[in-house]
């Protein structure tokens, strides 16, 4: 497995005034795509708010960044007793359909969580 690094944040302000403020700050749209996404987990995983650190610790996805590519992604996170993500590990593989993808998953005995489909703006300031 690959270990990552994912960085999320909630903003206190509207999405136009940090889109602006990060503009001025030397930052530009890298990326601007729509992110469609199938959570997926073994048949046997209870499905309750109680369980959520074991259900969120491993997990399948079936993504397609729209007009991009699709894949199937196996995650695997390490969870600290405060719900802070300390690991995150992830194997991707590429696919073709993911209607096709869901149908084999379903196969190997997993079943859907839920569905999102996400607008996703990636910005940079050319440091790494």
């Amino acid at each position: 497995m690959k270990e990552e690094l994912e960085i999320c944040v909630r903003s206190l302000v509207s999405f136009n005034e940090l889109y602006a403020d990060m503009i001025k700050k030397g930052f530009h749209e890298q990326e601007n795509f729509i992110l469609n996404d199938i959570y997926l987990v073994k048949d046997d995983v209870e499905v309750s708010l109680e369980n959520e650190k074991a259900i969120f610790s491993n997990y399948v996805l079936i993504r397609e960044t729209v007009g991009k590519r699709k894949i199937l992604v196996l995650k695997h996170k390490e969870v600290n007793k405060n719900g802070e993500i300390t690991k995150q590990e992830s194997v991707k593989c590429p696919i073709t359909d993911i209607h096709k993808a869901y149908d084999f998953m379903k196969a190997l005995g997993y079943k859907k969580l839920f569905e999102i489909s996400d607008h996703n703006i990636l910005m940079s300031n050319g440091k790494k």
